[in-house]
């Protein structure tokens, strides 16, 4: 049985925003952090960036420039970094993790 469409398009679309992130990042020097659930959506988000160049859950830039995938409820980087949040948050674990995460990041959302 093959997967719904829907799941492609959503790790589609994540994928180009993951790409966008890391040309924003490239070009400006700011720090992009792409919040997703701990679920497979999340796990290949952050498989997709350290293919591509990242160490772990952070590729960083010749300019200063990084993006970062995490689940982690713990908020980290510096405090302007821009927050990109993906994926399904449906608990409320999730939502505190967001609200943490939204009080930290006082960058541009969707930057």
């Amino acid at each position: 049985m093959s997967k719904p469409k829907g799941v492609s398009v959503e790790m589609a679309t994540a994928s180009a925003q993951l790409q966008s992130a890391r040309i924003k990042s490239s070009q400006d020097g700011l720090w992009r952090i792409i919040l997703t659930p701990n679920d497979p959506f999340g796990r290949m988000l952050r498989e997709t960036l350290e293919a591509v160049g990242g160490c772990g859950r952070t590729e960083t830039f010749p300019n200063g420039g990084k993006v970062s995938v995490t689940s982690s409820s713990e908020p980290f980087g510096n405090s302007d970094a821009i927050l990109i949040v993906m994926g399904k948050w449906q608990n409320g674990i999730d939502v505190e993790t967001l609200m943490a995460w939204k009080a930290h990041c006082s960058g541009v959302p969707n930057g």
